[in-house]
């Protein structure tokens, strides 16, 4: 069992873990590859559409990320991308950039918690 983290949601680990055991094949490495190839382009988009107050992009972008997230189990990047979503989706564009910024930051720490995540054999 995963030690518990503030960044990952552990119980979402050991359900890739377990499910990976049960299909016999790497879940947990499959979807965390997915995931580190995703997320940095909709982190990209979302500075982009955040800097030209593209709102109806950046909302979608943040949606995407705040999805994606929460399936992976790094909840700050979540929640993050859901205050960006909901700035996008307000029309507080004087916040937006920061909020991305927050958003960003948060990924970096999750995207090394699950280098360690994958690092654990189960």
């Amino acid at each position: 069992m995963s030690s518990p983290s503030p960044i990952l949601d552990s119980a979402v680990m050991d359900e890739l873990r377990a499910l990976g055991r049960e299909l016999e094949q790497d879940v947990l490495g499959e979807v965390v590859a997915a995931y580190r190839k995703l997320a940095p382009e909709l982190l990209s988009q979302m500075t982009e559409a955040a800097s030209s107050r593209s709102l109806e992009a950046l909302a979608r972008a943040a949606h995407t990320l705040k999805g994606g997230s929460a399936q992976i189990g790094a909840r700050a990047v979540s929640e993050r991308a859901r205050l960006v979503e909901a700035a996008a989706r307000a029309g507080q564009a004087e916040s937006l950039v920061a909020l991305v910024e927050d958003c960003r930051a948060a990924h970096v720490d999750a995207d090394e918690a699950l280098g360690l995540a994958l690092e654990e054999k189960s």
